[in-house]
């Protein structure tokens, strides 16, 4: 091991690879974690992830040089019959966390039984880091932002957050470095929680640098990957794929993902049949689940185009991603869309839900293969930024700066 080695621990709620677990699909916080993991143990530090996964007892597995240290959620619930176990996760959410927290701890004890971690980074979901850092366990504590709204309302004052968001917002203040994602995601976290975080530094989401390819022929297929919740507009791609039929007889729509509850109460697939149905779309739109990276690539290449027409995000994985593998995109333009793409340079960009807009874009793609490799091409380029190597260099720069704490 090098002699300049770091100790670094990172904690996340989910983690892609989980061994023989199961495991959470591909995206989010799971995926920046396990890409700038595998990026850091690659460079010769050692690289301890604390996660969940479904086991009862704690246990450690290594993968692509990584120490990833599996611990049981919840560790009440698991005695209990269903009935009991969703009462007690009704009863005492709050408890239920701090079991959370407390199991990673555990775990981080036994990491660092040695010593100290010299860089321990934590996301505010939970905050799950707490605790260890309470304990002394780092030399310097990175926390990185990924706070939403609930589907956009903002309270009125701090105290009116719930009692783990406020937890959330204090571990984070008082932590030597922050980081996030987009500069939208600063923005919106600094509205949710009423402070200053200025000193945050935008550390995007990482992707895996692939060779540059030519698109596939226009044939009339669109894509979506990622969560299929309300937030990601799937609704409106559904209609908007209606709206094109009659332009394009043989337009197909594919939605690769797993399934989500929406704030109407129903379950994603449901009720987008139901929408597609409506549409006259039923036979267009097909449903599959979430793929690793490897074999979802493949199979975006199949498509002429992906379509994100997010009504809200932190940063956009899915952009980034689609643009890495040379496949064109159509976003929506909401703020943190807008930090990755260019309209006509790299992507065309839709009014957010517009679905009109959405349509004619689509359209306009389908039917015009120079565009569509234009768009690639300049989609290639503008992914570079976010090439994992280039991520983890500016976390490092990220963690360097320790300015003074924030009041929490």
């Amino acid at each position: 091991m090098p002699l300049n080695s770091l100790r670094i621990g990172l904690l996340t709620d989910n983690y892609p690879y989980t061994g023989d677990a199961p495991s959470s699909p591909p995206g989010g916080i799971g995926t920046y974690t396990q890409l700038v993991a595998e990026e850091l143990a690659h460079r010769g530090h050692s690289v301890h992830v604390f996660t969940f996964a479904a086991v009862r007892r704690h246990r450690t597995i290594v993968h692509n040089g990584v120490a990833i240290w599996q611990c049981p959620p919840w560790s009440k619930r698991r005695e209990m019959k269903p009935s009991q176990a969703l009462e007690f996760t009704f009863r005492c959410r709050n408890e239920s966390v701090l079991l959370n927290r407390y199991s990673m701890l555990c775990a981080g004890r036994e990491a660092v039984r040695d010593g100290r971690f010299d860089i321990l980074e934590a996301a505010d979901l939970g905050a799950m880091g707490e605790m260890m850092r309470d304990a002394r366990m780092s030399r310097l504590y990175s926390v990185r932002l990924h706070c939403s709204t609930n589907f956009g309302v903002v309270p009125a004052a701090v105290e009116d957050l719930p009692v783990m968001k406020q937890a959330e917002r204090r571990h984070a203040l008082t932590a030597e470095s922050l980081t996030a994602p987009s500069r939208y995601a600063v923005d919106m976290t600094q509205r949710v929680w009423h402070c200053d975080l200025s000193r945050a530094a935008v550390v995007g989401n990482p992707v895996v640098a692939v060779p540059r390819e030519s698109v596939c022929e226009g044939n009339g297929s669109v894509v979506f990957f990622g969560r299929l919740g309300w937030q990601k507009g799937v609704d409106l791609l559904v209609e908007a794929v209606g709206m094109l039929r009659a332009k394009v007889p043989n337009i197909k729509l594919k939605l690769i993902g797993p399934d989500q509850p929406w704030p109407n109460g129903r379950m994603a697939i449901k009720y987008l049949t139901e929408v597609a149905a409506c549409s006259g779309i039923a036979d267009c739109v097909e449903f599959a689940k979430p793929l690793p990276h490897g074999l979802l690539r493949d199979e975006l290449r199949r498509h002429a185009l992906v379509a994100l027409p997010s009504r809200d995000e932190t940063f956009g994985n899915v952009a980034i991603e689609a643009m890495m593998w040379s496949v064109p995109c159509v976003l929506s333009d909401i703020p943190p869309l807008r930090e990755i793409g260019t309209h006509g340079e790299d992507c065309l960009m839709s009014a957010s839900g517009d679905v009109l807009s959405l349509a004619e874009n689509m359209g306009r793609l389908i039917g015009d293969n120079r565009l569509r490799q234009q768009l690639a091409d300049g989609g290639f380029h503008r992914a570079q930024t976010w090439r994992v190597d280039r991520v983890v260099d500016s976390l490092f720069q990220a963690w360097g700066s320790t300015p003074a704490r924030g009041a929490a």
